[in-house]
Formats: C-alpha cells, structure tokens, sequence
C-alpha cells in the first residue's frame, strides 16, 4: 500500500472516494494506493488550534488492513497541532470503534435532519416567511466588506465558531449575515456549505437579544435556493445550536432528527 498526496494531477482517480470533497483553501487531501487502485482517502482541514478531519473513506473491500490508521498517521508528519477533531453520523458504528482504537473520545452528539429544498421551499413556516417583510439589512457573504469580515469574525471567535468560516465547501452566495442598520455591523449570521446535490446549514446564530435578525436571514437563504435553481438539493441541517433547533422543528414535519452527529477529539 502507498500512499500519495492527492492533487491537481491524480483527484480524478480519486473522486469517487472523496464524496464531493475538493482540493482549495488549504485542505490536505491524502490517498491510498493498493493494487494499482484508488482505495482510500483522507481530507484534512486546519485551524489556529486543531486539525479537523472532514471525511476519511477506505474502499468497503479493503478495510480491516491498516489503510485508514496509515492515512491518519501520514497527516499527524505533515501538521503541528495537538489536538485532532473530527465528527460522523452515530449509525456508522464501524467508524465509531475505528476512531476509538486511535485514541480518539466522544463528547457529544447533535441533530442532523434533512429535507428537500421542494419541501423546504413548500413548508408552512417558509411560505409565512416570505409573506413579510422584517426590517433588518441582510446581505450575502460574498457582498461582506473587510470591516464587516473583521466583526463577524471576532463574533464568532468568542463562541468557538470561527473555524466554520475556514469551510472548503462554504458556500458565500448561500450565506448570509443580517446587519444593524444603525452601524453596519454583523448582528447574526447563517452558514452553508455546498457539496453537489447537499445544501448543509452549518451555522445559524444570533448575537444579539433581538430575535427579528433570524427570520430575516431564513427569509435572504429561502429565496436564494429559489432563485439559484437549487430546489433538486437535498438541504442538512447540524444542529449545533439552538437557533437552528428552533428553525428545523418548525419546518421538519415529524420534529425527529434523521440521525446524530458525534463529535470526537483526540
């Protein structure tokens, strides 16, 4: 078995392995090599603080030879940081014990719902939504000044959510921060991640006491998806907050979550 970075010149032998994960800002993506094939993959991301595991997969038929723990031992040359994180579905039991044989602890879970955009698009909620108009300023990522950057960076940085913003697959055109008319400053923010045909809510929250930024900003997402012709996407939603708890059981018909995220750390 060998072991490859992979790159511009060998991501295509590797697609199939890497579930619409792509190489960009400053992703680590590591391959393995066996019988002159493709078996596994390994993408890793980088904070100030921790190397973030994004998505490991080793071929179903050559797992249970050391392929994975030889992926994960490869980055653990290549970065300086102590801590190792890394989050899956609790149904896949095999990565759960896998990662528990590499050191790696468990401390917590989190809803993980999906819907249809249609659906989504269609639900009573949404549709109430749209129906009003909420005062508050709203604009893309993409649209965000240096200034305004800045601030929603800082915002996030006291709760621990800044990495979110360092996302491969952050999807700027779907995400979106509600302003404070009065100075121009970031109040809340929604996050979305793009991968092919999956629209993953990754953040949804407000900083302040005042509830009216989130209606607004639930209100900038819905249209995009509309307008973008995205309503074929399958839209996740981890619910790593509150905010977004709220939001999904209002739109989620039966109100149970499609599985639980679990976050490990080593």
């Amino acid at each position: 078995m060998q072991l490859t970075t992979i790159d511009q010149d060998n991501q295509e032998a590797f697609l199939p392995l890497l579930f619409g994960n792509k190489i960009g800002n400053g992703k680590l993506l590591i391959g393995a090599v066996e019988d002159e094939k493709p078996v596994g993959a390994l993408v890793l991301s980088r904070s100030e603080s921790a190397a973030y595991i994004d998505h490991i997969f080793v071929r179903e038929d050559y797992r249970r030879r050391g392929i994975g723990t030889a992926l994960i031992n490869e980055t653990e040359k290549v970065i300086t940081f102590n801590c190792f994180r890394t989050s899956f579905l609790d149904s896949n039991e095999e990565l759960m014990y896998f990662f528990e044989s590499l050191g790696f602890s468990f401390n917590g879970e989190t809803e993980y719902y999906s819907i249809s955009a249609k659906d989504f698009s269609k639900s009573q909620f949404i549709q109430q939504l749209l129906s009003h108009d909420v005062n508050k300023a709203v604009i893309s990522m993409e649209g965000m000044t240096n200034e305004q950057r800045n601030g929603l960076f800082n915002l996030m940085k006291e709760k621990g959510e800044e990495d979110l913003l360092a996302s491969d697959s952050l999807s700027k055109d779907l995400s979106f921060i509600s302003l404070d008319p009065s100075d121009n400053d970031p109040k809340a923010v929604l996050l979305c991640d793009k991968n092919d045909d999956d629209i993953t809510i990754t953040l949804l929250e407000n900083y302040t006491e005042d509830n009216l930024h989130v209606p607004k900003l639930i209100t900038a997402f819905s249209l995009a998806v509309k307008e973008q012709g995205l309503l074929d996407c399958n839209i996740d939603f981890v619910t790593i907050n509150d905010s977004i708890r709220d939001f999904v059981e209002k739109i989620v018909e039966d109100n149970k979550p499609d599985a639980m995220m679990i976050d490990a750390i080593r």
